[in-house]
């Protein structure tokens, strides 16, 4: 099982397509703050950071087994490069980044729900926190302490 955090790039409610040069920054960022870095067929990454966060990446999805702080920065890193609206498996609305991205949302109860993460060092606590809350639910399913 994963903490999975989804991510859209929703420009006037629509999730549209990167641009090619946020793919490259995104990708350069992988190799700059991983420790390990595998790349498979397609749009697959594995990774892993120096403080031993580890996560497989497919497409816009971040499927994580061991959230870390260096971890945490980078998927941080990834939606400011990105424009990108995250949608972890947590019990909170979507994250963005900025008020303005509000502006950009599709429309409806759930993306009213948006929290705004104001930078780096809250994003960690915020997903550092998430994957704690589903690390106990993970545990208490597979039926351990």
């Amino acid at each position: 099982m994963s903490f999975d955090i989804h991510s859209y790039h929703f420009v006037h409610g629509q999730d549209e397509k990167y641009e090619g040069n946020e793919l490259v920054q995104i990708r350069e960022l992988f190799f700059q703050m991983a420790e390990t870095v595998q790349e498979a067929e397609g749009e697959w990454f594995d990774l892993c950071m120096p403080d031993k966060g580890s996560t497989n990446i497919s497409g816009t999805t971040f499927f994580i087994y061991n959230m870390s702080p260096q971890l945490a920065a980078l998927v941080y890193r990834v939606a400011i490069i990105g424009y990108l609206t995250l949608i972890p498996t947590w019990k909170h609305g979507p994250l963005i980044f900025s008020e303005a991205q509000r502006d950009d949302l599709p429309d409806g109860d759930f993306f009213a729900q948006a929290i705004i993460c104001h930078d780096e060092h809250e994003a960690i606590l915020l997903f550092c926190e998430g994957f704690e809350g589903f690390s106990r639910y993970r545990d208490f399913v597979l039926g351990k302490k």
